[in-house]
């Protein structure tokens, strides 16, 4: 009767639809922060796996 649910495999390639949101809300966060700091926009870097934590 019903159909079951069709899984495709990972790739490397694969990106969650969220992604794309989860970006924007980065960059609009990003602005704001700086803005209320004063500080140019893009001083806020994403953390990555390969990026060294900041010390303070």
């Amino acid at each position: 009767m019903n159909e079951p649910y069709r899984v495709e495999p990972l790739t490397a390639d694969f990106q969650p639809p969220l992604a794309p949101l989860i970006d924007r809300a980065f960059d609009a966060w990003d602005g704001d922060v700086a803005a209320l700091l004063g500080v140019p926009r893009g001083t806020f870097e994403r953390e990555t796996e390969a990026s060294e934590p900041t010390e303070f």
